[in-house]
């Protein structure tokens, strides 16, 4: 089965100030491609949990449907912010450590304006579990998430800036929180915040750091004389600003980008599939070519004629290739891979050309190979074409694998130019 609909032929045209109707064409597009996607019985096994994930983002597209994840290490009050954005405690809270082992949502019903409905999702600490589920959540909030709020409550570690280039890469908006910042004195703030903003990435659609109070705390003296804090109004009055802007302006936009990432992955995950259980078909061709190269020089070791012959050769090999993936090169990877064929070609001649300089300089050089005896043909004729043999393989295995590497890349994968 071929992925015959070019979606990045649908993507290309896409800008920021894409309309209403322009966006139901994206929906309708994606779901287009989503009725061309037959999996096979073994790959439904291996890749049926990356469809569900596929059929989930077309689901919350069709109900512009948003996700805000927090993300950050144990403690730093992920929590509680979720909580002063809702205005009630509905996710559990700990003063003295992380509380949340499980990832948890709800609505946010109080969302400020927009068509869009909005789910706060709260996750585990990423540095409480260990390395492999903690890679797996990182990749599930990326998959998933519209959002994420990474929280920190001091200067960005080895593992805050792990986890948000990794965000970046997949192209999900971030905005880093920076919690109890009521905690520092003044100067110590103003040095704390650009010392995070230093460390940050650098990306296109740029990375906001935004300081917030999301459960304050001042110390109160009990009757029974011990001290304990007293719970404080939450002061995210400049998240709520940031989140509104970004919501408001952008929102349905974000739904449709999260959409085309998830199915880029599963495209991704698709074609390396096929290409790998196609590999041993293709690598059998190409040792074919390879053979039929070699029987051509053979019978015919004129260098002119081995040379059109290695290029035909080559240009049938790579249509064949292209036949047995059941995927298209488009007109520019082709021109590439033709440039290729004709840089082995100069190669080949070269090799061939400096093979012959060097036997006349052995001939002229050496008693042994008289050129009044058949010695000295015999042996020419059977170093070039020995050597046109070997080169002819080399060749035929390079393009051909070359040929697997162009396939990869193909069209029919979104390009990164789409990710904001």
């Amino acid at each position: 089965m071929k992925i015959s609909l070019n979606l990045n032929s649908i993507v290309s045209g896409y800008d920021s100030n894409t309309n209403f109707q322009s966006l139901e064409y994206y929906k309708l597009a994606l779901h287009q491609w989503r009725s061309q996607i037959k999996l096979r019985s073994r790959e439904q096994i291996i890749l049926g949990p990356e469809l569900l994930i596929v059929d989930e983002q077309l689901k919350k597209l069709d109900k512009e449907y948003l996700e805000i994840a927090t993300l950050g290490r144990v403690g730093v009050g992920k929590s509680s912010l979720l909580n002063a954005l809702l205005g009630k405690s509905h996710f559990p809270t700990s003063i003295a450590h992380g509380s949340t082992r499980t990832q948890s949502s709800i609505l946010w019903k109080d969302y400020i304006k927009g068509d869009n409905l909005v789910e706060l999702i709260d996750t585990p600490g990423i540095d409480e579990i260990s390395a492999a589920a903690r890679e797996h959540l990182a990749l599930r909030v990326a998959l998933s998430a519209h959002m994420v709020l990474f929280v920190i409550d001091s200067d960005l570690t080895n593992i805050d800036l792990y986890h948000i280039k990794n965000l970046i890469t997949w192209g999900k908006p971030v905005i880093v929180v920076l919690n109890r910042i009521d905690y520092y004195l003044e100067k110590e703030k103003n040095h704390l915040i650009d010392s995070i903003a230093a460390k940050l990435p650098k990306c296109q659609m740029g990375i906001k750091l935004v300081a917030v109070e999301a459960a304050p705390r001042i110390a109160s003296l009990s009757p029974n004389g011990k001290f304990h804090g007293k719970r404080q109004p939450s002061r995210i009055e400049s998240l709520k600003q940031v989140l509104k802007q970004d919501l408001e302006g952008y929102g349905k936009e974000m739904v449709i980008l999260n959409a085309f990432q998830t199915v880029n992955q599963f495209n991704n995950l698709l074609c390396r599939w096929r290409l790998q259980q196609k590999k041993y078909s293709a690598q059998k061709i190409i040792g074919i070519y390879a053979i039929i190269g070699s029987l051509g020089i053979i019978v015919n070791p004129n260098i002119s004629v081995d040379l059109i012959f290695i290029l035909i050769l080559n240009t049938i090999l790579i249509y064949h290739l292209s036949e047995i993936y059941s995927l298209k090169l488009n007109e520019s990877k082709l021109k590439r891979l033709i440039i290729k064929i004709a840089t082995h070609i100069t190669l080949f001649g070269g090799i061939s050309l400096g093979i012959q300089l060097f036997l006349l300089f052995l001939n002229k050089d050496s008693s042994m190979l008289s050129p009044r005896s058949n010695n000295f043909y015999i042996f020419s004729t059977v170093t070039i074409t020995i050597s046109h043999i070997f080169s002819t393989i080399y060749i035929c295995r390079s393009i051909g694998n070359l040929t697997a590497v162009e396939l990869l890349c193909t069209d029919y994968l979104l390009t990164r130019k789409f990710i904001p």
